[in-house]
């Protein structure tokens, strides 16, 4: 949902700015993603020949992408993927995008051993 809500603007070159609400009541809060040189290509092509106001990701390069559209493709890339792996392989056809966000997180947390980091971290603060 994030994602699909930024605008060209939130794009800085390096990285992206991400709106979301949070609390009570809820309040608008911005948080900032450091990106790849794979994903500045990728945002930099996105943004391309659009003005700062326009929504980054669009159905139609006007429009912009709404759930029920992303939510299909996020489908469709999950059913085109288990077309051809093999059992092991395969994704769940009940995932999700946000479910998919949170295992790569997971899965960053534990290549770069944070998990053991931020249990070290808590523990000292204790």
């Amino acid at each position: 949902m994030e994602l699909a809500a930024t605008l060209v603007v939130d794009f800085d070159g390096h990285t992206l700015r991400l709106a979301h609400r949070k609390g009570r009541p809820a309040k608008l809060r911005w948080r900032y993603v450091a990106l790849s040189a794979e994903a500045i290509e990728f945002f930099k092509e996105q943004s391309k020949d659009k003005l700062p106001g326009v929504s980054l990701f669009t159905e139609d390069r006007e429009t912009p992408w709404r759930r029920h559209v992303w939510a299909k493709e996020v489908r469709a890339a999950i059913a085109n993927h288990n077309r051809d792996a093999s059992a092991k392989r395969r994704i769940s056809t009940h995932a999700t995008a946000y479910g998919l966000r949170h295992a790569r997180i997971s899965e960053l947390l534990q290549i770069f051993a944070m998990q053991e980091k931020l249990a070290a971290l808590k523990d000292r603060l204790a």
